[in-house]
């Protein structure tokens, strides 16, 4: 049939036609994709188990990142604090398991409240007695949070499995929000990015292009638009954006291969970077349309690339901390088949 039709149309509507095809299968394919995730996201409001759990991650998260700053602002993110507690609340009322994470966002809220007492600041009424709900709560149940405290580094204690076997420098690699003001030496990144190539890809397509921006009045310009990055940003020696370029792709049952690709090769990046003694954190390329086209222009990407993450980097300071950031066990996580 398909030959038939390509004998007895013309070439240039053949094309048409076929593009148009492609089109409409792309088009069923991204509506499937919307329901999917529409249905399944927290788009949806409802209190299941699983979305109250990520809802908890999610605010123990910024409240953890802000005890970390390189200048932590007294009295921040109460309004996420409030949010946080309310849900632990919930969970620890209406769920007889204790869900890990429930138990390290209650030790974040802890930790929180720990150092605003040691500051002597006040936090309110509204806030202590939230708080005091919350652990009267926590003592009935008898919820043990353990030690989840932020990791403080001293000298250059961060690095010091940074050439040990794969499995103590796997785990010695942290997200750094905290950079001193020296500047990253070019050849350094210039030789983490390359041993990064080694990145497998789908069919060897070799899709993902690196950005390096090493100006601070550009890469501050593009982490103002970027937005995830207040209190540390502002840090960054130098700043790597991960695109996958779309050329590469191809029908609709690829359409989120790039992502895949480019997300590969940021891990790649990070332990390289790592490997180098170079300081990281990985940032969300996130955008809104609105967002998408700014960003485009700041940032100088042509409109073939997708973009896939930014990744800050740095020296760090002789003293700093990072993110606790509780991982789940890997019996939590694994269904065997």
């Amino acid at each position: 049939m398909k030959s038939m039709i390509k004998k007895y149309v013309p070439k240039m509507a053949y094309k048409h036609v076929r593009s148009s095809m492609r089109y409409i299968r792309l088009s069923k394919s991204y509506f499937y994709d919307l329901n999917h995730y529409f249905n399944n996201s927290m788009n949806l409001e409802n209190n299941s188990n699983k979305k109250l759990i990520a809802k908890i991650i999610l605010d123990t998260h910024v409240i953890e990142k802000g005890l970390t700053m390189p200048e932590i602002k007294i009295g921040f993110g109460q309004g996420r604090l409030v949010i946080l507690m309310n849900n632990l609340l919930t969970y620890f009322t209406n769920y007889k398991t204790c869900e890990p994470q429930a138990k390290h966002g209650a030790a974040v809220v802890e930790e929180y409240f720990l150092y605003h007492k040691e500051k002597d600041f006040n936090l309110g009424r509204s806030l202590e007695d939230k708080y005091a709900t919350l652990i009267s709560v926590e003592e009935n149940r008898s919820i043990n949070k353990g030690n989840n405290q932020q990791i403080e580094m001293i000298g250059n204690n961060y690095f010091i499995d940074a050439r040990s076997e794969f499995f103590k420098f796997s785990q010695s690699r942290s997200s750094v929000r905290n950079f001193s003001d020296e500047v990253v030496p070019s050849e350094t990144i210039l030789k983490a990015l390359d041993l990064s190539r080694n990145t497998p890809s789908a069919c060897n397509r070799q899709s993902v292009r690196v950005h390096l921006y090493t100006d601070k009045t550009e890469i501050d310009k593009i982490l103002k638009i970027q937005g995830g990055n207040r209190g540390f940003g502002h840090l960054s020696q130098s700043l790597i954006l991960i695109t996958y370029d779309a050329a590469n792709y191809f029908e609709q049952s690829e359409r989120n291969s790039g992502f895949v690709d480019g997300g590969m090769y940021c891990m790649n990046i990070l332990y390289s970077l790592h490997a180098s003694k170079i300081a990281a954190c990985i940032l969300n390329a996130a955008h809104s349309p609105a967002k998408d086209i700014a960003m485009r222009e700041v940032a100088k990407i042509p409109d073939a690339e997708v973009f896939v993450a930014w990744i800050t980097c740095g020296i760090p300071p002789d003293n700093f901390k990072v993110a606790s950031s509780f991982r789940y066990p890997l019996d939590h996580i694994l269904d065997e088949h």
